[in-house]
């Protein structure tokens, strides 16, 4: 029987930082429009157990995925292979987790470390017997071509879904969802942190 369970954990630093995504934005945040987050989710069949680790970043550089894939591995008891770790390449993220920038930030790479851990626990301890389903369908007013003013190329943006539906009265749906989009509404004049694009699919879907 397959089973699944989510976990969430803010990301949301407290710092300032420059944000990841426009070269001409040099100025460090100066707040927050919506926070910043880190998810997981375990599939597990009974005989593999599968992890999707997703950030609100604008990356995951390689040795943030290889610690988190290492953390997972020995807290959740799936194979490196069997992680995956992903982001939602929001542009209204810290810069901070990269090394090749000045700002980067050891002490917040630790705290997205162990959110990641915090994140997993939850979901380890949430998982529940699921029904898995798949879903197709697209969101108008939310997806647009950056080259074209935004009434010229608003398009129905594509979004298909894994659905796992729970077989009880307690545990809530799970979606992972995937959008055909670049999400990048805000613009480097930007200064709040943000989900971006994403957080207004959210809010529609």
């Amino acid at each position: 029987m397959l089973q699944a369970g989510f976990g969430m954990i803010d990301i949301t630093p407290e710092k300032r930082y420059p944000m990841a995504g426009f070269d001409l934005r040099k100025d460090a945040n100066t707040g927050v429009h919506d926070p910043l987050s880190l998810r997981v989710i375990i599939l597990d069949d009974g005989q593999r157990r599968c992890v999707f680790c997703q950030l609100d970043l604008l990356g995951v550089p390689e040795h943030l995925v290889r610690s988190i894939q290492k953390k997972l591995q020995a807290e959740l008891g799936a194979s490196v292979d069997a992680i995956q770790v992903s982001a939602i390449h929001t542009h209204a993220a810290p810069q901070s987790v990269f090394t090749s920038f000045a700002c980067f930030d050891e002490d917040y790479v630790t705290w997205v470390n162990a959110a990641a851990i915090s994140a997993g626990k939850i979901a380890l301890v949430q998982l529940h017997p699921v029904v898995a389903g798949y879903a197709h369908t697209t969101a108008t007013g939310v997806g647009s071509y950056r080259d074209r003013v935004r009434e010229e190329s608003a398009y129905a943006m594509p979004c298909d879904t894994l659905v796992l539906e729970p077989l009880d009265e307690v545990h809530n749906t799970i979606l992972l969802s995937v959008y055909a989009c670049h999400p990048t509404v805000l613009n480097e004049s930007t200064l709040l942190m943000s989900r971006d694009l994403v957080y207004g699919c959210d809010k529609r879907l």
